[in-house]
């Protein structure tokens, strides 16, 4: 179970979270690449050494067990001690031509995040690591209905931030029901004295356009939008039968493997009229 915001309470929550969470990343900048680096290492121990539990809360929330089963391990690749070396070689000063070059990132600030109804650790999983790294503070609404496995993870990462240190109030969430009322209050739509700097939105198609221009009217004109796809298979005529049953067997796994909920999953399929039948 898990506490639903009332509309009653919304504004005032979301404006107390954009004004921590603005002090917060501006504090979290002032800690070295190498600092945050070392918070990742300790939360990806902790999500590897507590699987069993987040393979029980991924069974709880949807049937996308499948798809955690194929995704756990590959998220923890993002954890490895060859990606963080990669990472502080990229922001190291570099020589060439007698001169220093230097590549120097800037956080956006606060993100919101609009997380996916279902594969919810892969997904927030990413976001959460990738915006600690950069600086950022996220603001993150949860589908109301399977917000199981986002608030365990926030918690988790939040737990960790408190372990080491980290500034307070970098991970926020709110649970509600009306998306459009929580973009209103991110946007500054509803306050004029503080707003999200970017947002993710990971869901349906169907969405991106008004998402789109919402955020632009409210002068951001890059948002990070991640949807499924339209992916298509073409069966051609020159497969022998041995290969057809091969393909037959590929195309089904393309089409159910982790229940369906993968975001490359085949949508479309186009056979020869020769090896239809």
């Amino acid at each position: 179970r898990w506490d639903i915001v009332a509309d009653k309470d919304l504004e005032m929550l979301i404006k107390g979270q954009l004004y921590t969470a603005h002090q917060a990343t501006q504090k979290l900048r002032r800690i070295p690449l190498k600092v945050r680096i070392e918070v990742l290492r300790e939360f990806g121990d902790r999500l590897r050494a507590q699987q069993a539990k987040w393979r029980m809360l991924t069974v709880q929330e949807s049937y996308a067990y499948n798809a955690f089963l194929v995704s756990f391990d590959a998220i923890l690749e993002i954890f490895q001690p060859s990606y963080f070396d990669f990472i502080e070689g990229i922001f190291q000063p570099v020589q060439k031509s007698g001169c220093t070059a230097r590549l120097e990132h800037a956080p956006y600030g606060v993100i919101g995040v609009i997380s996916p109804q279902n594969s919810s650790f892969p997904m927030l999983t990413q976001v959460l690591h990738g915006a600690f790294l950069a600086g950022n503070a996220l603001l993150i609404k949860p589908p109301h209905r399977l917000a199981l496995v986002a608030l365990a993870l926030v918690d988790e990462f939040n737990g960790v931030l408190k372990d080491c240190g980290m500034p307070n109030h970098l991970i926020n969430t709110v649970v509600h029901p009306n998306t459009r009322k929580i973009l209103a209050h991110w946007l500054g739509q509803k306050q004029r004295n503080a707003r999200i700097d970017n947002l993710i939105f990971i869901g349906n198609s169907k969405r991106r356009d008004e998402i789109v221009q919402t955020c632009q009217q409210a002068g951001i004109y890059n948002p990070i939008i991640e949807l499924e796809g339209v992916d298509a298979a073409y069966v051609h005529e020159d497969l022998t039968d041995e290969r057809l049953r091969i393909t037959a067997r590929l195309i089904a796994h393309a089409k159910n493997a982790g229940s369906g909920q993968f975001c490359v999953s085949l949508k479309r399929l186009y056979v020869h009229p020769k090896v239809y039948e």
